[in-house]
């Protein structure tokens, strides 16, 4: 059996990788016209750096070593990697054996040149395809850089942003009050103006309130109060005439019960109650975003607003057929308040963090487990929160002009650079459908 190359074909073609070279001229390799043809195969020795060794077998044991220089030198051997080296050696057709045995007879070389030729076009070949992987790999080194430089241009803006409005960190102002904190409020209110007869009504900004001032005084004063409550992010006081005074804090409006006899109502005051007892219910909102509207008993103002988390109402079963279909990211699906009312920034990038998920998944592709497991986590992160009375990250008080506690225990908002938690990984920053989304890389996917 004839094992090697005859007359300098030296082709070792294994999965698009090859070596060639070039024959000494030695007078054992013109001997051999007699060997086997049939039997013609080519190995290649990957680890030595010259190329190859081939052995071919004459009418006895009379055994001779072929060396070729190697196209691909001991430079390119030593960089490549062990798993690009052939594991067995290629077969070369018959009819390419003959041909070359035949040649070398005749003593010719152009088998030589011509496999010099094949070799050199599949290690290009070979070249080309590192390259590209080469090529591939920088990009993907490239597009985290690009990633990093973004997130950290991102925190420079939330830390300008804080500075203008004087919030520590980088918190975005915009993201409260929340459902927890307008909970905190309406339980506050409940018992200190339940019950209550409102003796007067002062307009300081017409704008804020619905319908016009006058009507809106008027049917405002002499009614009473018979309860407080929540819709969503409203906070909703219901009177005694059935109507109802719904009120809007937006980003930074304040509901604060002053006592009697105060002598100069809260700063930036649009709307001033003043009730039998002589106690003041200030609507006061900085910026002037926020409203107060008086709604006849037969209007059906929550129309559009979505279920309430934390409400019976609102099952597992409820969150995942709300789910499903909705090519929206997750968390642009939580904002949404004409499908879940009340949750806002703060508590849909905690909930997503405590259930794992990653911000920007799409909210139909999430599996039944990850729908419960995010279900769950929504009640619970609004439930500790409201248990903390909320969270004051810039001019959120309740109705007492108190701060919550919540911003201490939070897991990643507002936390851009700090480790995780739970896996000691950065949060990072980034942007989905114009909010801020705080999250972890590692534990959120």
């Amino acid at each position: 059996m004839l094992r090697g190359a005859a007359g300098g074909v030296a082709r070792g073609c294994v999965e698009g990788r090859a070596v060639a070279g070039s024959v000494h001229d030695r007078p054992e390799l013109r001997s051999s016209a007699s060997a086997n043809e049939s039997d013609f195969h080519v190995a290649y020795e990957g680890r030595e750096a010259n190329g190859l060794r081939a052995f071919y077998r004459q009418d006895e044991l009379n055994v001779a070593r072929i060396e070729l220089r190697g196209i691909v030198g001991a430079r390119r051997c030593e960089e490549a990697r062990d798993d690009s080296l052939p594991t067995r050696p290629a077969v070369v057709s018959v009819q390419e054996a003959g041909d070359a045995v035949r040649r070398l007879r005749r003593g010719d070389d152009r088998d030589i040149r011509l496999t010099c030729r094949l070799a050199r076009a599949t290690v290009r070949r070979y070249e080309n395809r590192r390259r590209a992987r080469a090529c591939v790999h920088d990009q993907r080194r490239r597009g985290k850089r690009r990633r990093e430089q973004t997130e950290r241009e991102h925190a420079r803006r939330v830390r300008r942003t804080a500075a203008t409005f004087g919030v520590p960190g980088a918190f975005c102002p915009q993201d409260v009050p929340e459902l927890p904190e307008v909970e905190t409020i309406a339980r506050g209110l409940t018992n200190a103006v339940v019950g209550k007869r409102i003796d007067s009504v002062v307009v300081f900004r017409p704008a804020v309130v619905s319908p016009d001032v006058e009507r809106f005084a008027a049917e405002l004063t002499g009614d009473r109060v018979s309860a407080v409550g929540r819709r969503g992010k409203f906070v909703v006081l219901s009177l005694e005439s059935r109507r109802q005074l719904v009120v809007h804090l937006r980003m930074t409006g304040r509901l604060i019960r002053q006592r009697s006899g105060t002598a100069t109502p809260e700063p930036y005051t649009n709307v001033l109650l003043t009730f039998g007892d002589g106690e003041l219910l200030c609507f006061a909102d900085v910026r002037r975003f926020g409203r107060m509207r008086l709604f006849e008993p037969e209007v059906d103002w929550a129309a559009d607003v979505g279920f309430e988390p934390l409400s019976e109402e609102f099952s597992a079963e409820k969150f995942s057929s709300l789910l499903t279909g909705r090519d929206t990211p997750i968390k642009v699906f939580l904002l949404d308040q004409r499908r879940i009312a009340g949750i806002g920034n703060i508590y849909a990038c905690e909930a997503l963090w405590a259930a794992r998920i990653r911000p920007n998944r799409p909210a139909g592709a999430l599996s039944k487990p990850a729908r419960r497991r995010l279900h769950t986590e929504i009640q619970s992160v609004l439930r500790r929160a409201i248990e903390m009375r909320g969270t004051s990250v810039d001019d959120y008080v309740d109705a007492d002009g108190l701060r919550g506690g919540f911003q201490n225990v939070l897991s990643v908002y507002g936390r851009l650079g700090k480790n995780c938690p739970r896996c000691e990984t950065p949060i990072v920053r980034t942007v989905i459908a114009g909010r801020g989304t705080w999250w972890c890389r590692a534990c959120q996917n």
